[in-house]
């Protein structure tokens, strides 16, 4: 039977009321002026049996109430276990969603998967997660991931500049913007930033202008489309894989009625399969 209690704590101090002596050692019953000390412990501890026949003791809550509640539920769920009608997930729900995406990745990578694909499958759970504020696998659903689709679409309000700054150093507009400065730093080498061209006081060090920072926000606020958030069905869907002629074989049948000769009489004769090669064909294959 499970049952509340909070144990006896014993500690030893030195006069003074230190756990530690001066040359940092911890104060034990053996230490020379060492004072014992008993009380009760704050938090309430359960006891019950589990499903094994085996007396587990485990710390609950300083609340009273909230431990018998806690207590009820742990033994319950022992006792089922004991059946075999136990949570089967019962040992993955602490631990944090971030820990099996991490595994994720390393399967991903274990398979031959490219390593800027796994960063980018890793980036894309990691932002779900956050956005939605999920820790453990009790966290998920499907309804908070489906508004936080939404509000990416949605877009929102720019961030105002400061009209008296022209140009800003990749660690001050990446904030701005909502990328990494890393990431902003190599769009910004390859060209693909709008505005003025950005400028190089030293080789380490880049610096944007103001309309191209603004320009970049304002792409930024007009929200993710549906191509984008559904990239790998959208892209394969726009782009065929493959615009090679393709001859197409047309297949027909014919059936002929055929008299025997046996007792049972006429049969209902048989088939014919005729295969044609018809001309080349264009087509668009599409792999998704």
């Amino acid at each position: 039977m499970a049952s509340l209690y909070k144990p006896t704590i014993v500690t030893y101090r030195l006069p003074d009321g230190s756990y530690r002596t001066p040359d940092g050692k911890r104060v034990t019953s053996t230490t020379p002026g060492a004072v014992r000390t008993v009380e009760r412990s704050k938090k309430w501890y359960g006891r019950y049996t589990d499903g094994n026949g085996k007396t587990v003791r485990v710390p609950l809550s300083e609340s009273k109430e909230v431990a018998r509640k806690m207590l009820a539920k742990v033994a319950g769920d022992a006792q089922l276990g004991s059946v075999g009608i136990g949570d089967p997930l019962a040992d993955f729900r602490g631990r944090p969603l971030l820990d099996y995406l991490e595994e994720h990745v390393a399967i991903l990578r274990a398979n031959g998967r490219t390593e800027k694909h796994c960063l980018k499958a890793r980036g894309h759970v990691r932002a779900v997660c956050e956005g939605c504020g999920f820790d453990t696998i009790d966290d998920l659903d499907s309804d908070t991931v489906t508004e936080f689709l939404a509000d990416l679409r949605r877009g929102r309000e720019p961030t105002p500049l400061d009209p008296s700054k022209e140009w800003y150093t990749t660690a001050e507009a990446a904030p701005l913007i909502g990328i990494a400065i890393q990431s902003l730093g190599d769009l910004a080498t390859i060209g693909l930033l709008p505005g003025p061209a950005p400028q190089y006081p030293h080789p380490r060090k880049l610096l944007l202008h103001r309309d191209t920072v603004a320009g970049v926000i304002a792409r930024r606020c007009r929200g993710i489309g549906v191509a984008t958030t559904n990239r790998y069905v959208g892209a394969a869907k726009i782009v065929p894989l493959s615009r090679t002629p393709r001859r197409l074989m047309v297949i027909t049948m014919r059936i002929e009625t055929t008299m025997t000769g046996t007792w049972i009489g006429a049969s209902g004769g048989k088939a014919d399969e005729i295969a044609t090669m018809p001309a080349a064909t264009l087509t668009d294959t599409v792999r998704t």
